[in-house]
């Protein structure tokens, strides 16, 4: 029992940033695999089929204070599902963001992109159709790893 608990689980981390900002030019082939005890991913929430998960870092200061430059955001790249007030990794032209997604109702055909620092007035919220929004929504942060 003992050693299940020190089970390694391999996750891939991509050679990529998340922008909270504008965005960041991608290339998601390169990726490194992090091995990671399988007792720490339980105890953030992650449980089971863990090929679906991805970390990833965040660049800028656009979400802050929820999430701040080089955060490693953990991914859940299966859930795409449009709920509101969820933070996604959002693919828009080949650009990453890390993004608040509002969405006033399932039945919503747009959903507003929004960034949770409004101190500077820099990143002015958008609303885009929710038609194209399956293409658009790469995954859902489930869990994040402050920088240090």
């Amino acid at each position: 029992n003992e050693k299940q608990n020190k089970k390694l689980i391999p996750i891939k981390f991509y050679d990529l940033q998340a922008s909270a900002g504008n965005g960041c030019f991608t290339s998601i082939e390169n990726y490194e695999t992090l091995n990671i005890g399988e007792d720490y991913l339980n105890k953030i929430g992650i449980r089971g089929n863990y090929n679906r998960i991805a970390i990833i870092r965040a660049k800028g200061i656009s979400m802050y204070p929820t999430i701040c430059d080089g955060d490693f955001l953990f991914v859940d790249t299966d859930n795409k599902e449009v709920l509101n007030d969820k933070i996604y990794i959002i693919n828009e032209s080949g650009l990453l963001k890390v993004k608040r997604v509002l969405r006033d109702s399932p039945f919503s055909k747009t959903i507003t992109i929004q960034s949770d620092n409004r101190q500077s007035g820099d990143y002015p919220p958008y609303d885009i159709e929710i038609d194209g929004c399956q293409n658009v929504i790469c995954g859902t942060i489930i869990c994040l790893t402050r920088s240090l």
